[in-house]
This record gives C-alpha cells, sequence and structure tokens, in this order.
C-alpha cells in the first residue's frame, strides 16, 4: 500500500507530458524490471519488503502511461472499449499469478518466472512500443506524428488520404494565417498570440480536433496495433 500511494505522487502526468509518454513508460518498466528481478536474491525480508515497494510504485506508472497511450491513439468512440480491454488484460494477469503460485511453490523460483514476460516487455518494447502521436503533435513533431498515422492505417489496413496527413494540415492553417499574423503583430506585441501562430508550436486545443479526425481513418482493431498495450497491463 505504501507503494502504491508513493507511486501515486511520483507517477504524474508531469514527466509524460514533458519527456513523452514511450519513454516514460520504458523507464518505469525498467525500474519495475530491476526491482521484481532482485526481489529474488534478497537477504532479508524487510529488503524483499522495500524491492517490493519500489516495484509496486513502478507499476502504479507504466500502468497510468498504458492507460494515457492507449486513450491516445484511438478515436474518441473507442476509448470505452480501449479500457475495457485494459482492465481485463489486468484481470487476466492476476488469474494467471494465481495459477503460477499454485503450480511453482518456490517464492524465488515463482518472482523469477513473473519476471521473464517483464523482460521481453523491456526489451521488446523500445521499438515496438510507439510514442503517442497527440502527444508529438502537441510539441509540433508533425512529421514524427504522420509516420504513426500511417502505420496504425497500414496495420488496420485503411486508406488514409495525403491531404488528412497532420504536417500538411497544420502547414496550411499556418500559411493561411500568415496574413492575419503580420497585421496582428503590428498591433499586438503579446507572446500569446504570437505563439498561437506558430506552426511549431500549435496549442492542444487547435490540434487535438485534426487529431481525432485523423484517427478515425486510422481505424483500431484490437487484436493488431492496440495489442502492445495489453501485454504490459497483463503481466503487471
Amino acid at each position: 500500500m505504501a507503494g502504491l500511494m508513493i507511486g501515486s505522487v511520483t507517477s504524474s502526468g508531469l514527466s509524460w507530458d514533458r519527456f513523452g509518454r514511450k519513454k516514460a513508460f520504458l523507464f518505469l518498466t525498467w525500474v519495475h524490471f530491476v526491482a521484481a528481478f532482485a526481489a529474488a536474491f534478497v537477504p532479508s525480508v524487510f529488503v524483499f519488503l522495500a524491492l517490493r515497494m519500489v516495484l509496486t510504485s513502478s507499476c502504479v506508472g507504466f500502468f497510468a502511461s498504458a492507460c494515457v497511450m492507449s486513450m491516445e491513439v484511438v478515436s474518441s468512440r473507442r476509448r470505452t472499449l480501449a479500457g475495457m480491454v485494459l482492465m481485463f488484460g489486468w484481470s487476466a494477469g492476476m488469474f494467471m499469478l494465481v495459477i503460477a503460485a499454485f503450480l511453482i511453490r518456490d517464492w524465488q523460483t515463482l518472482q523469477l518466472v513473473l519476471v521473464i514476460p517483464l523482460a521481453i516487455v523491456a526489451v521488446t518494447y523500445i521499438w515496438l512500443f510507439p510514442e503517442s502521436p497527440r502527444w508529438l503533435l502537441s510539441k509540433g513533431r508533425f512529421s514524427e506524428a504522420d509516420a504513426i498515422f500511417k502505420t496504425m492505417a497500414k496495420v488496420n489496413k485503411r486508406e488514409l488520404p495525403e491531404k488528412m496527413l497532420m504536417a500538411d494540415l497544420c502547414r496550411a492553417e499556418s500559411s493561411d494565417s500568415n496574413d492575419d499574423t503580420q497585421l496582428r503583430r503590428k498591433s499586438h506585441q503579446q507572446s500569446a498570440d504570437q505563439r498561437s501562430k506558430c506552426p511549431k508550436a500549435l496549442s492542444v486545443p487547435s490540434v487535438a480536433p485534426k487529431a481525432a479526425h485523423i484517427l478515425k481513418h486510422c481505424g483500431c482493431k484490437i487484436s493488431r496495433f492496440f495489442l502492445p498495450f495489453l501485454f504490459p497491463v497483463l503481466i503487471g
């Protein structure tokens, strides 16, 4: 319970917003993996409990980041389904833990067996886990977001029109607003107005509707693109 409390405070969304969902997820996954692996070789119960506290606090963080990611890679009408799939993964993982504990009576062996899928996630998700396209858009990294949108459309066997790509939409918006920007700069020197017209730092309200529109055309098959978000919850 102490680990849950600490994880709820330290694993806040501030780090995800600053460094990205993927980096925060991978960092917390590696912390979780190291703590879980070390717990199998501890010399005393007090060290074991301390490592379990670290393990639990990191679990809160990467589960929350997986939830955020799953909400950001689907359209709004599929978010309920995405949340249900994540919670199904958590329930299935707890069920598998009971079976593993029944079959493996030695606690150290059980701890190492449970670390195996976590090790797979910690290594393979460096390449398999995508960054959130919505977060990339909020940071002005349009080309990277477009690449993820194209991958989503390809995996789900959807056609994504070129004119719908986020980089093109934002460039068009920027070029259309150039005249207004020049007039506004003559009469207003406020930094907020300048930032709102800057193509590299579009505000979240201006980006979110476009991202939601593109996600509707990308599709979301749970068995394909969405599966990576289920697995870490399953072994959590």
